[in-house]
């Protein structure tokens, strides 16, 4: 079990920096960036489960990251691509409001 938790916290720090690259365009935070992740972190907790699972595997670096995902999810490949805008959209709004304007 120890492992997996210790995999699992390898996987969300893979994904956050995935996402932080996508929103930011560098390819690694820096060390000052501290905060600035503690803040990703928390804004992402606070969405919804299935939006936060949208941005994660959108920056997996899986192909056809929608196809794979709508069945699970019972939406469009479409209807997930959108889902998927609108949650970085509330998320890059959420950071704003907490002084990480993007």
């Amino acid at each position: 079990m120890a492992l997996d938790v210790i995999r699992a916290k390898r996987k969300q720090k893979e994904l956050l920096s995935g996402l932080w690259i996508e929103l930011h365009g560098r390819s690694e935070p820096q060390p000052s960036s501290r905060p600035a992740l503690d803040a990703l972190q928390q804004v992402l907790a606070g969405l919804h489960p299935v939006d936060r699972q949208i941005l994660f595997e959108s920056v997996s670096g899986q192909e056809a990251w929608a196809a794979k995902l709508a069945p699970e999810l019972g939406l469009s490949p479409g209807n997930v691509r959108q889902r998927r805008h609108r949650s970085l959209a509330k998320l890059r709004e959420k950071l704003a409001r907490r002084g990480f304007p993007l």
